[in-house]
Protein backbone atom coordinates (compact mmCIF):
# COMPACT_ATOMS: atom_id res chain seq x y z
CA UNK A 1 0.00 0.00 0.00
CA UNK A 2 3.03 2.23 0.19
CA UNK A 3 3.07 2.44 -3.61
CA UNK A 4 -0.52 3.65 -3.72
CA UNK A 5 0.21 6.27 -1.07
CA UNK A 6 3.25 7.34 -3.10
CA UNK A 7 1.11 7.75 -6.23
CA UNK A 8 -1.54 9.70 -4.33
CA UNK A 9 0.99 12.15 -2.93
CA UNK A 10 2.89 12.35 -6.23
CA UNK A 11 -0.20 13.74 -7.94
CA UNK A 12 -1.05 16.01 -5.01
CA UNK A 13 -4.31 14.29 -4.15
CA UNK A 14 -5.36 14.47 -0.50
CA UNK A 15 -8.35 12.13 -0.33
CA UNK A 16 -9.21 8.78 -1.85
CA UNK A 17 -12.21 6.51 -1.74
CA UNK A 18 -11.58 2.84 -0.99
CA UNK A 19 -13.67 0.00 -2.41
CA UNK A 20 -12.75 -3.31 -0.81
CA UNK A 21 -14.04 -6.75 0.11
CA UNK A 22 -15.21 -7.44 3.63
CA UNK A 23 -12.67 -10.07 4.63
CA UNK A 24 -9.29 -10.09 6.35
CA UNK A 25 -7.44 -9.39 3.10
CA UNK A 26 -9.59 -6.38 2.25
CA UNK A 27 -9.80 -4.90 5.74
CA UNK A 28 -6.08 -5.32 6.44
CA UNK A 29 -5.10 -3.87 3.07
CA UNK A 30 -7.28 -0.80 3.47
CA UNK A 31 -6.12 -0.34 7.05
CA UNK A 32 -2.50 -0.38 5.83
CA UNK A 33 -3.38 2.07 3.07
CA UNK A 34 -5.03 4.37 5.59
CA UNK A 35 -1.91 4.31 7.77
CA UNK A 36 0.37 5.08 4.81
CA UNK A 37 -1.87 7.93 3.68
CA UNK A 38 -1.98 9.46 7.16
CA UNK A 39 1.84 9.49 7.19
CA UNK A 40 1.59 11.69 4.09
CA UNK A 41 -1.21 13.90 5.45
CA UNK A 42 -3.77 12.27 3.19
CA UNK A 43 -6.78 10.15 4.06
CA UNK A 44 -9.45 7.75 2.96
CA UNK A 45 -12.57 9.91 2.83
CA UNK A 46 -15.05 7.06 2.29
CA UNK A 47 -14.92 3.26 2.46
CA UNK A 48 -17.28 1.19 0.33
CA UNK A 49 -17.38 -2.38 1.60
CA UNK A 50 -18.35 -5.27 -0.67
CA UNK A 51 -19.21 -8.83 0.38
CA UNK A 52 -16.45 -11.42 -0.08
CA UNK A 53 -15.53 -12.12 -3.72
CA UNK A 54 -18.13 -14.64 -4.83
CA UNK A 55 -20.81 -13.10 -2.62
CA UNK A 56 -20.93 -9.69 -4.30
CA UNK A 57 -24.00 -9.17 -6.46
CA UNK A 58 -24.53 -6.56 -9.16
CA UNK A 59 -27.09 -4.83 -6.96
CA UNK A 60 -24.66 -4.56 -4.03
CA UNK A 61 -21.88 -3.25 -6.26
CA UNK A 62 -24.23 -0.76 -7.91
CA UNK A 63 -25.41 0.50 -4.50
CA UNK A 64 -21.82 0.94 -3.36
CA UNK A 65 -20.85 2.78 -6.56
CA UNK A 66 -23.85 5.11 -6.38
CA UNK A 67 -22.72 6.12 -2.88
CA UNK A 68 -19.17 6.59 -4.16
CA UNK A 69 -20.42 8.78 -7.02
CA UNK A 70 -22.04 11.10 -4.47
CA UNK A 71 -18.73 11.68 -2.70
CA UNK A 72 -16.47 14.62 -3.44
CA UNK A 73 -13.27 12.66 -4.11
CA UNK A 74 -12.89 11.10 -7.55
CA UNK A 75 -9.76 9.10 -6.73
CA UNK A 76 -10.91 5.52 -6.19
CA UNK A 77 -8.78 2.63 -4.92
CA UNK A 78 -10.18 -0.84 -5.66
CA UNK A 79 -8.80 -3.55 -3.35
CA UNK A 80 -10.80 -6.66 -4.16
CA UNK A 81 -10.38 -9.97 -5.92
CA UNK A 82 -10.62 -10.40 -9.68
CA UNK A 83 -14.30 -11.44 -9.91
CA UNK A 84 -15.71 -8.57 -7.88
CA UNK A 85 -13.09 -6.16 -9.23
CA UNK A 86 -14.22 -6.77 -12.80
CA UNK A 87 -17.83 -6.37 -11.69
CA UNK A 88 -16.93 -3.04 -10.09
CA UNK A 89 -15.40 -1.75 -13.32
CA UNK A 90 -18.26 -3.11 -15.41
CA UNK A 91 -20.86 -1.38 -13.21
CA UNK A 92 -18.73 1.80 -13.04
CA UNK A 93 -18.77 1.90 -16.83
CA UNK A 94 -22.54 1.45 -16.81
CA UNK A 95 -22.87 4.32 -14.30
CA UNK A 96 -20.53 6.51 -16.43
CA UNK A 97 -17.93 6.57 -13.69
CA UNK A 98 -15.19 5.67 -16.16
CA UNK A 99 -15.54 9.10 -17.72
CA UNK A 100 -13.23 12.08 -17.40
CA UNK A 101 -12.77 13.30 -13.87
CA UNK A 102 -12.31 9.90 -12.22
CA UNK A 103 -9.07 8.13 -11.38
CA UNK A 104 -9.14 4.41 -10.62
CA UNK A 105 -6.27 2.70 -8.82
CA UNK A 106 -6.38 -1.08 -8.64
CA UNK A 107 -4.21 -3.24 -6.40
CA UNK A 108 -2.62 -6.52 -7.46
CA UNK A 109 -5.90 -8.27 -8.31
CA UNK A 110 -5.84 -6.56 -11.69
CA UNK A 111 -2.49 -8.11 -12.58
CA UNK A 112 -4.13 -11.52 -12.13
CA UNK A 113 -6.70 -10.56 -14.73
CA UNK A 114 -4.17 -9.06 -17.11
CA UNK A 115 -1.86 -12.06 -16.80
CA UNK A 116 -4.59 -14.54 -17.74
CA UNK A 117 -5.60 -14.64 -21.37
CA UNK A 118 -9.38 -15.03 -21.30
CA UNK A 119 -10.47 -12.08 -19.12
CA UNK A 120 -7.97 -9.71 -20.74
CA UNK A 121 -10.27 -8.72 -23.59
CA UNK A 122 -13.12 -8.07 -21.14
CA UNK A 123 -10.85 -5.91 -18.98
CA UNK A 124 -9.76 -3.88 -22.00
CA UNK A 125 -13.38 -3.15 -22.84
CA UNK A 126 -14.24 -1.84 -19.40
CA UNK A 127 -11.10 0.18 -18.67
CA UNK A 128 -10.75 2.59 -21.59
CA UNK A 129 -8.09 4.81 -20.03
CA UNK A 130 -4.36 4.53 -20.18
CA UNK A 131 -2.93 1.88 -17.93
CA UNK A 132 0.29 2.66 -16.08
CA UNK A 133 2.15 0.11 -14.03
CA UNK A 134 4.68 0.82 -11.37
CA UNK A 135 7.48 -0.30 -13.64
CA UNK A 136 7.02 3.10 -15.29
CA UNK A 137 7.65 4.88 -11.99
CA UNK A 138 10.92 3.89 -10.37
CA UNK A 139 9.93 5.39 -7.01
CA UNK A 140 6.76 3.26 -6.91
CA UNK A 141 8.31 -0.18 -7.33
CA UNK A 142 7.55 -1.29 -3.77
CA UNK A 143 4.50 -3.24 -4.94
CA UNK A 144 2.55 -3.75 -8.09
CA UNK A 145 -0.16 -1.14 -8.60
CA UNK A 146 -2.19 -0.21 -11.63
CA UNK A 147 -3.24 3.39 -12.12
CA UNK A 148 -6.05 3.83 -14.61
CA UNK A 149 -6.31 7.41 -15.83
CA UNK A 150 -9.25 8.39 -17.95
CA UNK A 151 -7.50 11.62 -18.93
CA UNK A 152 -3.98 12.84 -18.21
CA UNK A 153 -3.68 14.62 -14.87
CA UNK A 154 -0.84 17.09 -14.54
Amino acid sequence: MTAIADIVTHYGWREVIAIYTDDDHGRNGISALGDKLVERRCRISYKAVLPPDLGATQAEITDALVKVALMESRIIVVHTYSNSGLMVFDMAKHLRMIDAGYVWIATTWLSTVLDSKSPFSKCQKITPGSSYTTSSYTSFRKEEVFLLLVEPIE
